[in-house]
């Protein structure tokens, strides 16, 4: 997807700025076509003349561009441009930007606390003898479990990038294309990770930077949730020099990772009781999706009355 930036004037002091984004084989006339469209959608006809005022001549040639379905007349008088806005694309975890957890290892999320008695009890017609338990676990498929926790995971994630587009005004997409769960072959250290892309304007990197630069909050809040003890070193920015420090660098993940962390942690409650992750709690443990990753033997111990 490209986006692009077309202001033009509107016979004030003041031009109209629109953002438009298209497909990547699109131009910029597609991109006039598009907002043409969209601002006849909205019903803002007063930007528009008629055929009349064009031919004979009361809006001149260079003050107006025709675009959009219905061939439609935009005044612009004399100043229309048109800008690609660059995009940046930043590959992040969900342990840089732990607004939701897919971690299977001893956590709600595991697969022992999802299939437990109360599941067996929600979903079965009555209550499964021990052997059936064990032959249950057994059968129970964990690389297709995987697949869910995943599946749902990024749906988790989505939401929270449409609450701080919608709510805070950060236009960041997520590249699902080049998203994936990452399980480490053992769990010393970690646990599971979702790996993700987002997508950016430069306009928008530019305004989590002045956002987080100038927010007395947040640099309090980084203090204390950003800092190294005995045996574990942070490397995350909790200061302002820092944080300039890192920027300099190039460590973008970082720079943008804690900021929208701290969006997550105080503004939308990411850990709490009805957070993103426990969206996917809820889902997998109440909803039937299980369907997608208990095969038909598992589903018959289930509902074998």
């Amino acid at each position: 997807m490209k986006q692009y930036s077309i202001s033009f004037g509107n016979g004030t002091a003041w031009p109209e700025i629109r953002m438009v984004t298209v497909e990547d084989f699109e131009c910029e006339q597609d991109a006039v076509d598009r907002m043409i469209d969209e601002i006849e959608s909205c019903g803002d006809t007063g930007l528009f003349v008629t055929q009349d005022e064009v031919d004979s001549g009361e809006c001149g040639e260079d003050e107006y561009i025709v675009g959009g379905n219905h061939g439609r007349f935009l005044r612009h008088y004399g100043l229309l441009a048109i800008e690609e806005v660059k995009s940046m694309r930043i590959k992040l975890n969900t342990d840089l930007l732990p607004v939701v957890s897919v971690g299977m290892y001893e956590s709600s999320l595991s697969m022992d606390s999802m299939f437990d008695e109360e599941f067996c009890r929600m979903h079965s017609s009555e209550s499964l003898t021990e052997d059936e338990k064990k032959r249950f676990y057994i059968i129970v498929d964990s690389n297709e479990y995987a697949d869910v926790v995943e599946k749902y995971g990024l749906e988790a994630l989505g939401d929270f990038f449409r609450d701080i587009r919608e709510h805070e005004g950060l236009d960041i997409t997520l590249a699902d294309e080049e998203a994936e769960l990452y399980s480490p072959k053992e769990y010393n250290f970690r646990t599971d990770e979702l790996e993700f892309t987002i997508e950016l304007s430069e306009a928008t990197f530019g305004k989590i930077i002045s956002l987080a630069l100038e927010n007395d909050e947040f640099w309090k809040w980084a203090k204390k949730r950003y800092r190294s003890y005995d045996g574990f070193i942070c490397f995350m920015p909790n200061n302002r020099s820092e944080f300039i420090r890192q920027l300099g660098e190039g460590q973008l993940d970082r720079i943008v990772a804690s900021y929208l962390t701290f969006l997550g942690e105080t503004a939308y409650d990411c850990n709490g009781e009805f957070g993103y992750t426990y969206s996917i709690y809820e889902k997998i443990k109440t909803n039937h999706v299980f369907e997608e990753f208990i095969n038909e033997e598992a589903q018959s111990i289930l509902q074998r009355a």
